[in-house]
């Protein structure tokens, strides 16, 4: 054998030894994280709770549940999963929590399959599917339960896919979930429809929240159901009906005999929506004047651009005591956007008065152009009117005159109060307790936290075995490249030395 041939066997020889030996290396890698992956061998560090209770909710269980009634939460999937994917971790960590401040409170875990019999009573109960991702609040002592998705302890942002935004309100969903299985009735909230009315599913599941048992309903067929506490007119696009023979019942006079009777209206009216004369002159009848298509803006005190996202400030005198107990709830403030001016007048059977304020730098616009510019304390943009019935009781409006109020955004995050105020004037209303002032949680989430144990595995894999090994190609393929020159260079030198002799 030549000594070209023994260098060139000697390099191969090489070669192969890398080889073995960063395919071994490989190989244990893989193996040992399999093993120790399906044994469940894990080094954990210590971390703080996915999310702490405010204890918000000590004065509230104190009012809903004063004589510790037994609370029981099922999760129809195992510990280990849950805690393996962190959006679901989450949710485990919070009831841990609620299970250790309450005695009242425990926990436990079921499965779908070998706990079926059990689990399928509460699915025929509630008229829906019991899964792995359901989660079960019943009392023992009430007989009542709640079932739901554990989807609904987060609010994602639909519109902000980029972001992958979402809101984890869990606190407050657990506690909603305990206060409604205390048992008794609850009182009923009607949103109208048939008028292009836009009810905020952010709406309609903060007044489940508050105790309400939630419906829809066309009151010019159906009329106003007599055990409605709360008519919610949701930002209708076409006015009611009224007739000229004042002896034949409308959807108005309908309206009308509810307040007399005691009866709540939650009024949502959008100004960009014009053609609402009747509806207008009855809420002007009880002192709550509004006008059409009119749009307030307030470049000093707006969280947008154009100045129409009005940053609101509470009305003085009556409202005062109102607005005294959300103050001690949240120091956020309150917005709403697309705002109409109100204009509060007194008058016999009614007592009128302003909620909330723009800011007197406000001005008002139509079709372009300023009409008007606020008055010293600035427009009232939401107002209240009491009426007394005839029961001894007193039915109450509130006015809203804005586009924007019940937005996910606005109600599901702790940056802004109108949540609180929503819940304090349900109580107010309807002596409702509610779960008031429970914290939130922002997350921003990345195609790797909601990662479950098996889609893990895969990218360990990855990580593992497929990035050390492309390393090494791409290694082997640079030392056999740079091999490869240094012998062309070297065979150049030696033609060039021939020459040159």
């Amino acid at each position: 054998m030549s000594m070209q041939q023994t260098r060139e066997k000697k390099k191969r020889d090489g070669r192969a030894i890398v080889a073995a030996a960063v395919s071994f290396f490989l190989l244990l890698n893989l193996a040992v994280t399999y093993i120790f992956g399906s044994l469940g061998w894990f080094v954990t560090t210590s971390e703080p709770p996915y999310y702490t209770l405010s204890g918000v909710t000590d004065a509230y269980f104190e009012a809903v549940n004063p004589d510790g009634k037994r609370v029981e939460v099922i999760f129809c999937m195992s510990e280990r999963e849950m805690e393996e994917t962190p959006t679901y971790g989450r949710i485990l960590d919070t009831v841990k929590q609620f299970a250790k401040r309450y005695d009242f409170l425990t926990l436990r875990h079921l499965n779908v399959r070998l706990d079926y019999d059990a689990l399928q009573g509460y699915a025929e109960e509630h008229e829906t599917t019991v899964d792995s991702s359901t989660v079960i609040v019943t009392s023992p002592d009430t007989g009542e339960s709640v079932v739901r998705a554990l989807s609904t302890f987060y609010v994602y942002d639909a519109e902000n896919t980029e972001l992958q935004d979402m809101v984890y309100n869990g606190e407050e969903v657990v506690a909603t979930m305990v206060g409604r299985v205390m048992g008794g009735e609850r009182p009923l909230a009607v949103f109208t429809t048939g008028h292009g009315e836009s009810p905020t599913t952010s709406l309609a599941n903060h007044l489940y929240s508050a105790g309400y048992d939630v419906k829809t309903a066309d009151i010019s067929r159906d009329g106003i159901d007599e055990n409605c506490a709360l008519l919610v007119l949701a930002a209708p696009l076409y006015d009611f009906e009224e007739y000229a023979d004042k002896s034949l019942v409308s959807e108005i006079s309908r309206m009308r005999d509810y307040l007399a009777r005691g009866g709540n209206l939650l009024v949502l009216r959008s100004p960009k929506n014009g053609g609402l004369k009747r509806l207008d002159a009855l809420l002007a009848s009880y002192g709550l004047a509004t006008e059409e298509t009119a749009i307030l803006k307030d470049n000093a005190s707006s969280i947008d651009i154009d100045g129409t996202a009005l940053l609101l400030q509470g009305a003085s005198g009556k409202a005062e005591s109102l607005l005294s107990a959300l103050q001690e709830i949240s120091d956020a403030p309150i917005v709403m956007g697309d705002c109409g001016k109100i204009t509060v007048t007194e008058g016999a059977g009614y007592t009128a008065y302003p909620l909330l304020m723009s800011s007197p730098a406000a001005e008002e616009y139509a079709e372009g152009k300023r009409v008007s510019v606020a008055p010293d304390g600035g427009y009232a943009v939401a107002a209240i009117s009491e009426i007394p019935s005839l029961g001894g009781g007193t039915g109450k409006i509130l006015l809203l005159n804005a586009a924007v109020f019940s937005d996910r955004i606005l109600f599901d995050t702790d940056g802004y109060a109108n949540e609180p105020l929503l819940y304090l004037f349900t109580e107010y209303a309807a002596g409702l307790t509610t779960p008031k002032g429970c914290g939130t949680l922002l997350i921003n989430t990345y195609p790797l936290e909601g990662m479950n144990r098996r889609l893990a595995g895969v990218w360990l894999g990855i990580l593992a075995g497929a990035v050390p090994l492309a390393v090494a190609v791409t290694g082997v393929f640079v030392t056999v490249k740079r091999r490869q020159g240094t012998g062309k260079k070297k065979t150049q030198t030696a033609r060039n030395e021939n020459l040159l002799a």
